[in-house]
């Protein structure tokens, strides 16, 4: 006898699940009337939601009567008569997934008849999907958390199948508002997102504050009390090892920033927190910055003595000016002749007239041009002198402008010729200035610190300086207009001296992209020592050993091991696309993938891009994959949607890591 129950698991807005058992009977697997009727039922629940996207598990088991190899035979057996009936009633092929298990996975102990009875099952699960956005889509797609119950008040070591491990103290926890949690049952939830596939299924992005990331791997920590969210305690730190495909070196700890605009999960923080690594189970040599060794070399640049140097505006500003002349010489009247005369009238008034009519009318508009003529030509005289005054005042001018001309240019080879002569000690000033700014900067992020690589190391003495940065008791653009007031009063003046002040500036700036020799030996030192560590150990060439990453944690949430790419950022790309659909930049040479929001993005040189679109029209997915390289050219791409399935949506994601 084969006997069936239905089961209706769960439904939400995105999917619909019921859970079947099939029953067989003794060391069978074909399916009698009873269970094809059912199965047939189950179809129809398919057709009558009149929708395309839907998924079947098969699950398939035996009784511990027969040998292993026999019963994981039959399993098959029993799940492929379910798969055959349920294609032939017209059900997709790729929408169904079965398993089998023999008798490894039993529900009851094999003690009894009905035990074995109960045994002899395909468990089938019907999910039926109707998805209103793009994020319930992608959420079903996401990873399952690895959860396990612990009490609160002891150590506890929690370990996933992928080789995560997470050492939590006792007594870490406490409530969302500052309760302490004794004695009570917390339940860990940890979800893995350790490779590109896994961030797309989170709609995860690779992006800070900072720039663009390469990513190591990512999860998620909380911890619960039924539906009560915990916290860390201030002060407590759990030790996390992050298994990882390849180690690279110079990685940092990254929280989520849940406000951001920026990523539909957020935007990631650096936390400052090196990350170690381990090979082996063994961790890495490092070394560590000695913060009373950086004050001795601040104390001791404070107790130099160098130039304070400004040029002098005031004097500077006050550029003699060429003259001008602004008076233009009067033009002297013109006499009206009397037979040019023709009063204002129409022509056929004028026409009208008799001669002696338009003798008379022509006698008085002379007349009255005549007039007009008289006070232009007393004007005229007045004008006249006026110009002449203005001449003599203008040539005055001239004789004070050459004067001052001299004066000036005497001003300005003065002030040119005091930098000269200073500058060398100024810019000594200038450098050893930034150079405490900086020491002073790089205390407040190594205290505490492992490092690890060499890169780490260089990082510390690599330029961070913009040549826009304030220079003492100038900026840079503030002593570049001074020196314009120079060159342009040379100008004016005729003088041939050379801009060189300019580029002495930057010359100084250039400079800093190193440190201070005391700063930059000691740092250089340390790698040193930490190259001689790993060279006792063996350890001169990590990549080619199995790793995992070590972190401190004082916070839950979503994670990331990361470190900024190093590629300058000068290539366009635009995609057009709906406010509603997702799209994924997916760098193919590096573990980096980008979400993509609808503005023109800016983004590595001649990098091999796999582009990836997920959009929810009237519950149904669509998507599209294309492959591009960037240029310096900005780039347009148009992607074309196309339906499918959730099976295609995720064979889609993997063509695309």
């Amino acid at each position: 006898m084969v006997a069936i129950f239905a089961v209706v698991n769960f439904s939400t807005a995105a999917v619909t699940e019921q859970k079947f058992s099939l029953l067989f009977a003794n060391n069978s697997f074909e399916l009698e009337l009873f269970a094809k009727e059912q199965l047939a039922q189950a179809v129809e629940v398919i057709r009558s939601q009149h929708s395309a996207n839907y998924e079947i598990h098969l699950d398939a088991h035996t009784d511990n009567v027969g040998s292993v190899a026999y019963n994981i035979d039959l399993s098959q057996q029993r799940a492929q008569s379910v798969f055959e009936f349920l294609t032939n009633a017209g059900l997709e092929e790729n929408k169904i997934m079965y398993q089998w298990y023999g008798e490894t996975k039993p529900i009851a102990k094999n003690e009894s008849e009905k035990d074995k009875q109960a045994n002899r099952r395909v468990e089938l699960t019907l999910k039926i999907f109707h998805w209103n956005s793009v994020q319930e889509l992608m959420s079903d797609l996401s990873n399952k958390p690895f959860t396990k119950e612990l009490t609160a008040n002891v150590a506890n070591k929690v370990k996933t199948q992928s080789g995560f491990e997470l050492n939590i103290p006792a007594n870490a926890f406490e409530t969302e508002d500052g309760k302490p949690i004794l004695a009570a049952k917390v339940t860990i939830n940890i979800v893995e997102a350790l490779d590109k596939e896994s961030w797309l299924r989170h709609g995860l992005s690779t992006i800070s504050n900072q720039g663009i990331l390469v990513s190591g791997g990512m999860f998620k920590i909380d911890a619960t009390i039924g539906s009560q969210k915990l916290r860390l305690k201030d002060g407590i730190t759990m030790n996390a090892a992050i298994p990882a495909e390849k180690l690279q070196e110079g990685m940092s700890l990254y929280i989520m920033n849940e406000n951001s605009s920026t990523n539909i999960k957020g935007e990631w923080v650096n936390t400052q927190r090196p990350v170690l690594s381990k090979i082996n189970g063994k961790e890495l040599p490092f070394v560590k910055i000695d913060t009373n060794k950086l004050n001795e070399i601040i104390e001791m640049k404070r107790s130099k003595k160098y130039t304070m140097l400004a040029i002098d505006t005031l004097k500077l500003s006050l550029i003699p000016a060429f003259p001008k002349l602004k008076v233009a010489k009067p033009r002297k009247p013109k006499v009206p002749l009397k037979e040019e005369m023709k009063p204002v009238i129409s022509n056929v008034r004028f026409a009208l007239m008799t001669k002696s009519q338009r003798n008379k009318l022509m006698e008085k508009e002379y007349e009255k041009r005549m007039r007009v003529y008289h006070f232009d030509s007393m004007n005229y005289e007045r004008r006249l002198v006026r110009f002449y005054q203005a001449i003599e005042t203008y040539q005055n001018a001239l004789r004070d402008f050459e004067l001052n001309r001299k004066l000036y240019e005497r001003i300005a080879y003065n002030e040119k010729t005091k930098f000269e002569n200073n500058k060398d000690t100024y810019f000594e000033f200038v450098k050893l200035s930034e150079c405490i700014k900086k020491i002073n900067e790089m205390k407040k992020v190594v205290a505490n610190q492992h490092f690890t690589s060499s890169d780490q190391l260089r990082q510390l003495t690599a330029s961070n300086y913009n040549t826009k940065r304030v220079i003492h008791p100038l900026t840079i653009s503030r002593f570049n207009s001074q020196m314009k007031l120079v060159n342009d009063a040379m100008k004016q003046l005729g003088c041939t001296f050379d801009t060189i002040v300019k580029m002495d500036i930057y010359k100084a700036m250039w400079h800093l992209q190193r440190f201070d020799k005391d700063i930059y030996n000691y740092v250089a030192d340390l790698e040193t020592d930490l190259y001689n560590q790993r060279s006792a150990a063996g350890l001169t060439d990590i990549n080619e050993l199995r790793n995992a990453y070590t972190a401190q944690l004082s916070s839950m949430g979503w994670i990331n091991i990361d470190k900024l790419s190093k590629q300058t950022l000068t290539a366009k790309l635009q995609i057009e696309r709906t406010p509603d659909s997702q799209v994924y930049l997916i760098f193919d040479n590096s573990n980096t993938v980008i979400n993509y929001f609808g503005n023109e993005m800016m983004l590595p040189e001649n990098e091999n891009i796999t582009v990836l679109g997920v959009n929810v029209i009237d519950g149904k997915p669509f998507y599209d994959i294309k492959k591009i390289t960037t240029s310096k050219r900005p780039t347009k791409l148009n992607l074309e949607y196309k339906e499918g399935s959730l099976k295609d949506v995720k064979d889609a994601i993997r063509r695309a890591v």
